[in-house]
């Protein structure tokens, strides 16, 4: 079996356990919390990252490629200063971030919303930032050395983590604090986890440094080369979870408990969506390949993955829409019943993510993400106008129907721009990657 194909099935059986996993747990979250008191925590998921200013965790789509490098070339030390670089920038920004969410989080949520414990519940949310970086760093290091099976099985264990926290803090005591507790509680063990367990990942990839080699590195490292490369990425990745919460956002001003119902429909209908996501994984590494060959090998190849994610994704996401349609009140309560008009335009939104799903590999093999970056800020700003009429006026559903037509717009304008991309540019440069949430981020 080719190593692509191979990958790819192994991506997709990991994201089928994750979409499992994660949807017990937002069962457990919806269900035993209500839409009173889930309502103030999906909004405050949404302040951290209206606060926030980039995404750190983009900064690995530089590191994967100078990890990628090191790996074939077996140049050690280019792969403990690659990461470096990033455990240094990881940190360095999410406590940043941090710092940002705690100083503003209770003024923004009483200033916007009048409830100053949503900005006191997007503190402690943002506080896993700092504790995952060398989660972060690890799974870039097997991506880029295409350790994929150990890659899947850390994820899967870190989200069977996060999902027996959950339940355990919920029976505990069933409260938006609890989750919040769960979520703290899992970064750490997955820190402690991933600290103590460096010799089984240096036995699993040759070269690996220690985390003591890699932490006295990060002083003597020349970080502007890794921001260079990597900043954009950053800018566009939070500019697209951005624009994916903001109609959670606008939302809030008219009513924190309809966030609840929204929240909640977004979080069921993108069950399926960690399929997307090892999609965009492959592609990742298959346009970058192409993109040695130039421009227009990079776009027939995005061409043809789109027409089959398309074909495939469609019948996954009407299967989902249905199965939220009947299940969603019998399955979480009568309190989720106003939900249910959210589910029509998130079908829409669905169906555009999978036609979509390689607009951010492509814009990076193509070196263009700065052009994914106007895209998206150029169709937020046009769209955030009729998006708060909509929202005023509809409620849940106006704010799914801005979600939606946001994504569709972008994602639509994004394809003109990309196919386009195959007559200006003669040659281009690949930065393989995770997949980016620019294109319709879930809140």
């Amino acid at each position: 079996m080719r190593p692509f194909v191979r990958d790819t099935l192994t991506l997709q059986s990991g994201q089928v356990v994750l979409a499992v996993v994660h949807a017990l747990r937002a069962f457990l979250v919806l269900r035993w919390l209500g839409p009173v008191e889930f309502g103030p925590l999906a909004l405050a998921q949404s302040l951290v990252v209206f606060v926030s200013l980039v995404d750190a965790s983009a900064i690995g789509r530089a590191a994967l490629v100078e990890v990628a490098r090191a790996v074939a070339s077996r140049d050690h030390d280019g792969m403990a200063g690659a990461l470096s670089r990033f455990l240094g920038l990881h940190v360095v920004l999410s406590v940043g971030i941090v710092a940002i969410v705690w100083w503003l989080g209770p003024w923004v949520s009483e200033a916007a919303y009048g409830r100053a414990e949503v900005g006191h519940y997007a503190r402690w949310l943002a506080l896993p930032l700092v504790l995952e970086a060398p989660f972060l760093t690890i799974s870039v290091v097997l991506q880029a050395a295409r350790r994929v099976r150990t890659l899947v099985a850390i994820e899967a264990a870190r989200a069977g983590l996060l999902l027996v926290s959950t339940l355990v803090a919920l029976v505990v005591q069933a409260s938006a604090w609890s989750v919040v507790a769960a979520g703290i509680a899992t970064s750490g063990l997955t820190l402690m986890g991933t600290l103590a367990g460096q010799g089984w990942l240096r036995r699993a990839v040759e070269g690996l440094p220690s985390w003591q080699t890699l932490v006295r590195r990060v002083p003597r490292e020349r970080f502007g080369p890794t921001m260079q490369s990597g900043g954009l990425v950053a800018l566009d990745k939070h500019a697209g979870n951005l624009a994916g919460h903001v109609p959670v956002l606008l939302l809030g001003l008219v009513d924190t408990t309809a966030v609840a119902h929204l929240a909640a429909a977004i979080r069921v209908m993108a069950v399926p969506a960690p399929l997307l996501t090892g999609l965009a994984r492959s592609l990742d590494t298959t346009l970058a390949l192409r993109a040695a060959r130039g421009s227009r090998d990079v776009v027939v190849a995005w061409r043809e993955a789109t027409w089959r994610a398309a074909g495939a994704w469609l019948p996954i996401a009407m299967l989902m829409a249905a199965a939220a349609w009947v299940g969603m009140v019998p399955v979480l309560g009568e309190a989720y019943a106003p939900a249910r008009a959210a589910i029509l335009p998130l079908l829409v939104q669905s169906i555009a993510l999978g036609a979509g799903v390689g607009l951010g590999p492509a814009y990076r093999a193509l070196d263009a993400v700065w052009r994914s970056l106007v895209v998206g800020l150029l169709v937020l700003a046009v769209a955030i106008g009729p998006g708060w009429w909509m929202v005023e006026t509809w409620g849940v559903a106006g704010a799914a129907w801005f979600h939606a037509v946001r994504t569709g717009a972008t994602i639509g304008l994004g394809a003109i721009v990309v196919s386009g991309l195959a007559r200006i540019a003669p040659r281009a440069s690949g930065t393989p990657s995770r997949p980016s949430a620019s294109h319709g981020g879930q809140p």
